[in-house]
């Protein structure tokens, strides 16, 4: 089965501890993608929201045009 390429995801959290939110958007056009930043960036955050098991109170969690989280709506 091929790979789909025009998989998207589309971040817009607001992490307290970054300056400012932080908006994140992957096209997986490859097969490795790589999540890099200093000591509290909020790379594990990203993680855990993925993976469902952290929920943040502001911020909308964008996959393939469907919406896994958008605190707008709750």
């Amino acid at each position: 089965m091929p790979a789909d390429t025009n998989f998207r995801l589309g971040l817009d959290l607001e992490i307290p501890f970054t300056e400012g939110g932080l908006k994140v958007e992957l096209n997986t056009g490859s097969t490795r993608i790589a999540i890099v930043g200093p000591s509290g960036a909020g790379k594990s955050t990203i993680l855990r929201i993925l993976a469902g098991v952290e929920r943040r109170a502001h911020g909308t969690v964008l996959v393939k045009e469907h919406y896994w989280q958008d605190s707008s709506n709750e």
